[in-house]
């Protein structure tokens, strides 16, 4: 079921890309999100309950492990209670053009509403398995494309029963060189949520 469901959160995460990017299509032909290193804390619930959150990402790791992540998500004002990782993004991660054709293929006819500050949307995605989820949220970006604040809804029927899940997602640009990040932040970090 995890990787099904990460599959799910992917078609959000997709066209919260997607949405936030058509505000921005005339202006520009990429985001203004900031290639480099992003550290991201998410939470969520599953059919109202939690998703397991740091103490069950960082379990395996120990406590020194676990008291530097801790401290690198306070550091940069991320929540202590989501599951933490490390992402690295190229600027083709920020392509408008290659962000719009995934999400059309798995997102069509969304329904989309421009806010002062980013977009809210609302559709009907296509999972890998051929089943079908609602997908709702909101993603803001700031205007330094250093911070990317996602909230979504998605729900559907997978195997024998109806499921919701609601994800809030903070993520911000610690540094440009994926491969130094910042004092306090181990490289190791990228493979945790994997």
């Amino acid at each position: 079921m995890g990787h099904t469901m990460k599959a799910r959160v992917s078609a959000a995460a997709v066209l919260g890309m997607w949405v936030m990017s058509l505000g921005q299509v005339a202006q520009a032909q990429t985001l203004p999100g900031r290639p480099g290193l992003w550290i991201e804390s998410t939470s969520g619930t599953m059919n109202g309950n939690a998703l397991p959150g740091l103490e069950a990402t960082l379990e395996a790791y120990g406590p020194e492990v676990h008291t530097r992540v801790r401290a690198a998500l306070k550091r940069y004002g991320l929540p202590l209670d989501g599951a933490p990782s490390l992402k690295c993004l190229s600027s083709a991660d920020f392509d408008v053009d290659a962000v719009l054709r995934k999400a059309r293929q798995e997102c069509p006819g969304a329904q989309v509403e421009k806010t002062a500050t980013g977009v809210k949307y609302r559709g009907t995605c296509q999972g890998q398995s051929g089943t079908t989820a609602s997908v709702e949220g909101e993603v803001r970006m700031s205007a330094k494309g250093d911070e990317i604040v996602s909230n979504n809804r998605v729900s559907g029927q997978f195997m024998k029963g109806r499921y919701v899940s609601e994800h809030r997602s903070i993520q911000k640009w610690i540094g440009g060189d994926c491969s130094h990040p910042p004092a306090g932040v181990d490289r190791e970090w990228l493979t945790m949520d994997q």
